[in-house]
């Protein structure tokens, strides 16, 4: 049985998407394998991010500039980020617009294991309640510049997800 139906495989022919990881992912998980296989036409663009959030936003705010995406695409984490992303075509897929409360709730403190390989072949990764801060400090920019571009985001929300609860806060900014 195909695990994927798809009627336009040419619909981002010749373009760019930058795919955004969520937390403890990496640019090589399943998502970035499906998007390519949907699009071959397209170029997927999928950096492993660092850890530290002002180095994830830095080296994202560098790569929407220097690689222009037609289309950025971020998953829970990767949304936040990705929602700072201002002028480009955004699908915010779960997006965790409060990360450091998510972790703190859910025993995210400590040692934590990447779910997917990452080219830096770091498999692990420390949480600490600074991590949390830099978080928190980061997400706090989300939303600044919303009013702007109105017609540049699209918000997906999976309804059975257990751990992200952020549709009512994306519907204040994005309605």
């Amino acid at each position: 049985m195909e695990l994927y139906e798809y009627a336009r495989p040419r619909l981002m022919a010749g373009k760019k998407i930058l795919y955004v990881h969520g937390f403890a992912s990496s640019g090589q998980n399943g998502s970035v394998k499906t998007l390519r296989l949907l699009m071959p036409e397209a170029t997927v663009l999928a950096p492993d991010l660092p850890v530290e959030p002002s180095d994830a936003m830095n080296l994202l705010m560098n790569m929407t500039a220097s690689d222009k995406p037609d289309l950025v695409i971020g998953t829970s984490m990767g949304a936040m980020y990705a929602e700072m992303l201002y002028g480009v075509d955004r699908i915010l897929v779960n997006p965790a617009f409060q990360l450091a409360d998510t972790l703190l709730k859910n025993n995210g403190l400590g040692r934590q294991e990447y779910h997917n390989p990452r080219q830096d072949g770091e498999t692990s990764f420390l949480v600490t309640k600074t991590l949390l801060e830099h978080f928190r400090e980061v997400s706090s920019h989300c939303f600044e510049r919303a009013s702007e571009d109105q017609d540049k985001v699209f918000g997906l929300y999976g309804v059975h997800d257990t751990l992200v609860h952020t549709f009512d806060l994306f519907c204040e900014h994005y309605p």
